[in-house]
């Protein structure tokens, strides 16, 4: 599975999330932890798109950014632009402002 969140907001319950689903055997990818050097963007969306599936973690404002992105420059909108093109299965988790 793909980890897919806004630092700002999203980094703890990404890595909270990345060890529990290995814990239960699921394989995941987390940019922080799992990027191999090199081509940031190429790796990126090459993970993204051989990921089984995308999770989404939806922090307080963390589409803000992707708002008049129209170039799609901002990395959680690559992200969600590049799962939506290879047909992923996107899963939304909303993490709620408390945390």
């Amino acid at each position: 599975m793909f980890l897919s969140h806004r630092r700002r907001g999203g980094k703890h319950i990404a890595r909270y999330l990345k060890t529990r689903l290995e814990d239960a055997g699921i394989s995941t990818f987390l940019d922080v932890e799992d990027l191999p050097p090199g081509k940031m963007e190429q790796n990126l969306k090459f993970f993204v798109e051989n990921s089984s599936a995308f999770v989404l973690i939806l922090s307080e404002g963390a589409l803000d950014e992707c708002i008049g992105d129209n170039k799609c420059k901002d990395w959680l909108h690559k992200e969600i632009k590049w799962a939506l093109e290879s047909k992923k299965a996107i899963m939304p988790i909303f993490k709620p402002s408390f945390l």
